[in-house]
């Protein structure tokens, strides 16, 4: 079956097979946009304007601040033509350490997005929610999508981890890391997601772990978006594990009663 839908990245008719929209191998015929890309903006819109529009519709307002952790460069732009926004990368300029965040943002933002970031920071982990939570107004929002585990605890790649660098031998990646007691040492195959040497999966978080963490760090209402929206070509299938999360920022008067 043949399904049609617009695009709600660059507001583009297109379509394929429903097969392969379910199982995200199908992509927009003029932005190349995925369902995860497409699921993504979908929560943005109802995140700030409480239903669903293509990006290209979103109002222009330079009052709204922004910040993305390595989004896609196909949404990317188009927010910073809506809003005061602008992208960051984790290892490149123009970069942003989320778990140090520049003191002039503490607190400014309306929204941070962060795409296959909080599973690629060095440990604890916990410093990247906070530091999220930190750069947000209250009741600012958090857009986070990151690999995850539907079941179990997540599991921690290299426990300890202080610094590493990858190297390429032969065919093969190796992570040569140095842990909090100075050790060092060498690990083979690190999981390169996208194939990038220097953004190495340090974790798989569980869903449970991720909502435990946002709540410790400050955020509420946490939403996991997992609607499918055909008009928009989002199918998801099967494929429920790392889906768009979206915790809110407590509100001044609700962080004033605890």
């Amino acid at each position: 079956m043949t399904i049609r839908f617009t695009c709600n990245v660059c507001g583009a008719l297109s379509g394929g097979s429903a097969d392969g929209v379910v199982r995200d191998g199908q992509t927009c015929e003029w932005c190349r946009s995925t369902v995860a890309r497409r699921s993504f903006v979908h929560s943005l819109s109802e995140t700030l304007f409480g239903k669903s529009i293509p990006l290209p519709d979103f109002p222009v307002d330079r009052n709204v601040l922004g910040v993305g952790l390595s989004d896609w460069e196909g949404y990317a732009l188009r927010l910073g033509d809506k809003f005061d926004y602008r992208n960051t990368r984790l290892h490149e300029s123009p970069r942003l350490d989320i778990c140090d965040p520049p003191r002039h943002l503490l607190g400014a933002l309306d929204f941070v997005t962060s795409v296959g970031v909080f599973d690629r920071v060095l440990p604890p982990v916990e410093r990247a929610f906070q530091g999220a939570a930190k750069l947000l107004k209250p009741g600012g929002h958090l857009l986070l999508h990151v690999p995850y585990s539907a079941d179990g605890a997540g599991v921690e790649h290299y426990p300890g981890l202080a610094e590493y660098r990858t190297l390429r031998f032969g065919e093969r990646w190796l992570l040569v890391k140095r842990t909090e007691d100075g050790a060092f040492s060498v690990a083979p195959d690190p999981v390169l997601p996208d194939g990038d040497p220097e953004g190495v999966e340090l974790r798989r978080l569980s869903l449970d772990r991720i909502v435990q963490l946002l709540a410790e760090a400050g955020f509420d209402r946490i939403v996991i978006h997992d609607d499918d929206v055909p008009q928009f070509g989002i199918l998801h299938g099967n494929g429920r594990e790392g889906l768009p999360i979206v915790a809110r920022k407590a509100a001044v008067e609700e962080e004033k009663s605890k």
